[in-house]
């Protein structure tokens, strides 16, 4: 459990260092009762939020085996922006990816994107 969670925390600061290095972002993960959650706070254009929200969308729609099956592909082929990062969080969560966001002035949005979990 600890692996996948350091394996997905890590994914999401790669992330915001490729797709949002101007920002800096606040990872944060805490334990509940039946779960971890990894949170990632962070500023954002609001032009990338549509297409981030529709990769975590399409993600959280597709079964894991085809999720598997396209990381894969993707690795394979060196495919770049593909969103794999997610898909591989998706991966090993087996839950879906939630994102939430508020606008604040000059064109920016505070989003946070969760994962979670289940304790084993």
């Amino acid at each position: 459990m600890r692996k996948k969670i350091v394996v997905c925390s890590i994914e999401l600061i790669q992330n915001n260092l490729k797709h949002n290095p101007e920002y800096t972002a606040k990872l944060s993960i805490t334990e509940n009762i039946n779960e971890y959650v990894i949170s990632i706070k962070e500023t954002i254009n609001k032009s990338k939020l549509e297409n981030l929200k529709n990769k975590i969308n399409e993600i959280n729609k597709t079964e894991i085996d085809q999720l598997n099956q396209i990381y894969n592909q993707n690795l394979e082929n060196n495919q770049i922006n593909t969103g794999n990062g997610l898909v591989l969080c998706k991966l090993k969560s087996t839950k879906n990816i939630y994102i939430y966001y508020s606008e604040t002035s000059n064109n920016l949005v505070e989003s946070r994107i969760d994962i979670t979990f289940e304790k084993l």
